[in-house]
């Protein structure tokens, strides 16, 4: 019978009971055969002809749809073929009341039958085919009731032994097969934690490496804005002071100048090299800022640009300031200041600028520094620690920068920063 139609089986169990059933289908046949070959076949069987018909047509279903011959079989053909074993079982019973191998045949269609309709309707076949047995056997004039009795019960019971037995089987067969499908799920479910911890254990070595080079890159950057900015400041006033003076004095500022200018490469180079450890994917963070009511982080903002500005005596800076629009928090006007000091320093620094314009002013959504000098410019620009910081600094508050030198026009240089924190 069709393994993938019917209701309990499973494909190597449907096999091995089949085979198992055509043999036993078979052996039924030998006895009749022997007893025609000596004559006393009428012995065993009313009818010879009859039940050879009978039992010839139970073998030949039971065999075509046991191999489903010509193509797979419809679970209505198997159906089909299971009414044909019911009535040819039963007949070849009904012709040879005296042949007990002959119940062997329905007890065979109960066992096909649990294969093909399941296990309680085949409980009521077996119930149908023990009672047709009773009433043949109540029928015989050589069976006694008691006898025709027993053995109606005694062949539904082994018809019923078979249907359990089968049932079981089939059970037992289909358990194993979803605890083959369970373990199956159980090893990829292991091999997908297995691989899911692998990628958890890097993500965690990653985001470790990553917060250790966001804070050489933080401390690289507060190295640069806070000691590089001042060193320079007073690089440029001991210069300043060095062209005033005259006398004993001036040796000493010398020296000084000499010393903060040996410092701020000192500066410069533990940048360079914080900057060179960290790796070029990690985000910086900005750093904690101490919390201040609005009015007062503008004011000092405001008062800090215009320190920054007064700062350096060699270049004339003029700020347009626009303090409506400056941010209340830290991390933003923190960014604004240092790009100011950083356009300042490398003005005073490398551009051979006489003066410098910064201004500070909201365009739509966004605040913007922009600053130009006089200065020779630059044909090919290319950003040091103090535009490489800027930039970092700018894109933790959402900010871009861009600079560019026009023809015989010094640098330009544009910062933007959102004037509200973008979601």
């Amino acid at each position: 019978m069709d393994s993938t139609t019917s209701p309990t089986s499973t494909e190597d169990l449907d096999h091995r009971n089949a085979l198992v059933g055509i043999v036993t289908t078979l052996s039924v046949s030998v006895p009749v055969l022997v007893a025609q070959v000596s004559g006393t076949a009428t012995d065993l069987v009313k009818q010879p002809a009859a039940w050879w018909i009978a039992y010839l047509a139970f073998v030949a279903t039971l065999v075509v749809s046991v191999n489903e011959w010509p193509r797979p079989w419809s679970q209505t053909q198997h159906r089909a073929a299971l009414l044909v074993l019911t009535t040819s079982g039963l007949a070849a019973v009904a012709l040879s009341p005296a042949y007990g191998f002959s119940v062997v045949l329905p007890i065979v269609t109960a066992t096909a039958a649990t294969y093909v309709i399941g296990f309680r309707p085949a409980l009521g076949l077996v119930v149908f085919q023990a009672a047709v047995i009773l009433v043949v056997y109540l029928a015989a004039p050589q069976v006694r009731p008691g006898e025709a009795i027993l053995q109606g019960v005694a062949w539904g019971g082994f018809m019923g032994f078979a249907v359990f037995t089968v049932e079981a089987e089939a059970r037992q067969s289909r358990a194993r097969e979803r605890l083959a499908v369970l373990n199956d799920e159980l090893a990829s479910t292991n091999a997908e934690l297995a691989r899911s911890n692998a990628e958890l254990e890097e993500a965690q070595r990653q985001l470790a490496a990553t917060s250790r080079n966001a804070e050489r890159l933080r401390i690289s950057r507060d190295l640069h804005d806070l000691i590089g900015h001042q060193l320079t400041a007073l690089t440029l006033q001991l210069e300043t002071a060095s062209h005033l003076g005259v006398g004993p004095a001036t040796d000493n500022v010398d020296r000084a100048r000499t010393i903060a200018r040996d410092l701020l490469g000192d500066v410069r180079e533990v940048v360079g090299q914080l900057r060179l450890d960290a790796t070029p994917d990690a985000t910086p963070d900005a750093a904690p800022q101490p919390a201040t009511r609005p009015g007062d982080a503008r004011n000092d903002l405001a008062r800090q640009l215009r320190e920054a500005a007064a700062a350096v005596v060699s270049l004339q800076v003029a700020l347009d300031l626009d303090e409506s629009v400056l941010p209340a928090d830290e991390h933003r006007a923190t960014a604004i200041l240092r790009v100011v000091q950083e356009a300042i320093t490398n003005t005073a620094r490398h551009a051979e600028a006489d003066h410098l314009w910064i201004a500070v002013a909201a365009h739509g959504d966004d605040l913007v520094v922009t600053a130009h000098d006089d200065g020779r410019g630059a044909t090919m620009l290319e950003p040091g620690n103090g535009l490489v910081g800027m930039r970092e600094r700018l894109a933790t508050v959402g900010g871009t920068l861009a600079t560019w030198t026009p023809s015989d026009d010094g640098l330009h240089l544009e910062a933007r920063i959102p004037i509200r924190k973008r979601p």
